[in-house]
């Protein structure tokens, strides 16, 4: 699995994506305490620092999903990594007070490298399931949720970077079209109800044989086949390796139209006259983000 970022939106850390499972602020709170504690007891028992916790709800089934990123048991045995996926099950189960409401516990662990400098890659090595008793599931090979935004806190700075994994418009990541759409907000979204930005972010990396958009860009947004937003842009060109090119937007929309495009069952992004229309998965991607700025 390859996943496109922009440089300064790193892979998750901690995280609480509860679009459709908290129902009040109390309620978010108790959980993101809950996950806070997890969380504790993971760095304790395995001394790593890069874990990222999640509550998902989806399809009427409510996920616990634990990612190790960049662990040094990516470059051991599947077996191992399994015995570690075991381990954290069970300290998810004994920690866990709702454990009783979770119905599934996914355990990955990520590789995220970096590459041309401002890019970085993500590769999901494996991902085992288990239910909420910490027994293994009969098909772990199901991979975690795609829709999931990455959410990461960075206490130095005291503010969270909430992004999406890097949805593909069209082709490859090496060769086609991938908007990132990213956003900060102060302080730590598993401790406070966060105040919304102003704009959010919407990075647009293009790679192709010749330049797609060398002139001004005309850019649409809609939702629900209607026009929410428009705007322009102007994309900057280089030439890289071989007989490529890479192009590069990065395009800031005010939070009010940006919740406006996601607030659609459909979501298309018109750049001239090529037209994208964005999977469920990825509409869901950036509805979940927009949770966040309301």
């Amino acid at each position: 699995m390859l996943t496109l970022y922009r440089y300064s939106l790193c892979v998750v850390l901690t995280s609480c994506l509860l679009a459709y499972g908290c129902g009040s602020a109390k309620e978010l709170g108790k959980t993101l305490a809950d996950l806070a504690t997890v969380r504790a007891e993971l760095i304790k028992k395995f001394g790593e620092e890069d874990v990222n916790l999640r509550v998902n709800t989806f399809q009427n089934q409510t996920s616990i999903l634990v990612t190790f990123i960049n662990s040094p048991l990516n470059q051991k045995t599947t077996e191992e990594r399994a015995k570690r996926a075991q381990e954290t099950a069970e300290i998810v189960k004994q920690h866990y007070p709702a454990i009783k409401n979770i119905n599934l516990i996914w355990v990955g662990f990520m590789r995220v490298t970096t590459s041309l400098v401002i890019f970085h890659h993500s590769e999901m090595l494996d991902t085992h399931g288990f239910d909420n008793e910490a027994r293994t599931l009969r098909d772990p090979g199901i991979p975690l949720d795609p829709s999931q935004p990455s959410v990461r806190y960075l206490p130095g700075q005291n503010k969270t970077d909430i992004s999406s994994n890097g949805i593909q418009l069209e082709g490859t990541a090496e060769n086609g079209v991938t908007v990132v759409p990213h956003f900060s907000v102060a302080g730590d979204v598993n401790r406070i109800t966060p105040k919304p930005p102003d704009e959010v972010g919407l990075d647009f990396a293009v790679f192709s044989e010749k330049p797609k958009f060398p002139n001004v860009t005309k850019i649409v947004f809609l939702s629900d086949n209607k026009v929410v937003y428009v705007t322009n842009g102007q994309f900057s060109t280089s030439k890289i390796a071989g007989d490529m090119y890479s192009e590069f937007l990065y395009l800031k929309v005010p939070t009010p139209m940006f919740l406006k495009i996601t607030s659609g069952s459909t979501v298309k992004i018109r750049l001239n006259e090529h037209e994208y229309t964005l999977t469920e998965s990825q509409a869901l991607q950036i509805q979940r983000m927009s949770d966040y700025l309301r």
